[in-house]
């Protein structure tokens, strides 16, 4: 049923390379930082302060949504850290936005 559904698909619309052009790109930056387990909560908590205003997201994490993009910040469960995804249209953006969020993570953890 697929591959009848892409043949009709590339039969109206054209090869599949001109489909997956109009496709945006985004680029994805993930790292780790260390936060001590009992200290999780309250800086999550933190974090959702310090990003009140901007479009927040907590189901998982805490996500920050920006023009072109979003932060995630997670807990790991296994491990005492956050991990720190950020996805935005460049390289350059999305670096920028997870360390912008990892200076924030970094002033709470010294409060």
């Amino acid at each position: 049923m697929t591959v009848a559904k892409l043949l009709e698909i590339i039969a109206s619309e054209g090869p599949l390379s001109d489909l997956a052009d109009g496709i945006p790109q985004y680029c994805q930056d993930k790292r780790k930082m260390a936060c001590p387990e009992a200290r999780k909560e309250s800086v999550l908590s933190g974090l959702v302060e310090h990003y009140r205003g901007e479009r927040v997201d907590t189901t998982d994490g805490v996500k920050i949504w920006f023009e072109g993009g979003w932060t995630l910040v997670r807990p790991s469960g296994t491990e005492p850290l956050f991990r720190i995804y950020t996805e935005a249209r460049s390289e350059s953006d999305a670096e920028k936005r997870s360390c912008d969020c990892q200076a924030v993570l970094e002033s709470l953890l010294e409060d």
